[in-house]
């Protein structure tokens, strides 16, 4: 089974297991549940921390539902011990690969010193046939560093498709939770209408 289809059955299911968890929308304590980053006086740092972007919401909602969900924590902790071993991992082979990128650059930019026509080529054609050996002795690294580039897309991808996945529902939970009274609003509204009646009758005396 291909990997973007697993990670696909993944996000649906926590997508469910979201939506099972919300709390029941008729309870009296609705807004003591509301999400710490949808408080008004939310300053948590510790998830914002946790937090990629800083200031998304969407970031904000998914880092506070991160500590109540076992296989999310779980799973931001291979996220970050991935990412954060990456250079370690690789800094031996791009060492390597980078060393002998900088000599077939020079080597070639050396055969525009030469004015022999005929030597110069058959010097370009040692150099070239010497880089393709050398892209023949990388094959696998080459291979595996393709399926980290692709596998890293996908992680990509449906890290952010589980993000809103997960917090969606608690988005709608709050909307549905704590609509505010439109008594003040509508009162604007009143006021500002008899203002404008006010301004309106005052211009054409």
């Amino acid at each position: 089974m291909k990997v973007t289809t697993l990670l696909s059955i993944a996000v649906i299911a926590v997508f469910c297991s979201a939506c099972n968890h919300m709390p029941a929308k008729n309870t009296e304590s609705a807004k003591a549940e509301i999400p710490e980053p949808l408080k008004d006086d939310y300053s948590d740092i510790s998830i914002k921390r946790v937090s990629s972007r800083g200031g998304d919401l969407v970031d904000d909602i998914y880092a506070d539902f991160v500590k109540k969900r076992p296989a999310l924590l779980s799973l931001e902790t291979g996220l970050q011990q991935f990412y954060a071993g990456m250079p370690d991992s690789l800094e031996a082979f791009n060492n390597y690969a980078a060393k002998s990128a900088r000599y077939y650059d020079a080597a070639r930019r050396s055969l525009l010193t030469i004015k022999d026509s005929v030597l110069r080529e058959r010097l370009r054609l040692l150099i070239e046939n010497s880089n393709s050996k050398y892209t023949g002795k990388i094959k696998k690294f080459s291979a595996l560093m393709k399926d980290i580039d692709s596998n890293r897309m996908v992680i990509n991808d449906y890290h952010l498709a589980l993000k809103i996945a997960v917090t969606m529902p608690v988005i709608e939970n709050y909307q549905d939770k704590n609509m505010p009274d439109s008594k003040s609003a509508e009162s604007l509204a009143n006021t500002s209408k008899k203002l404008k009646q006010q301004a309106v009758k005052l211009s054409k005396e």
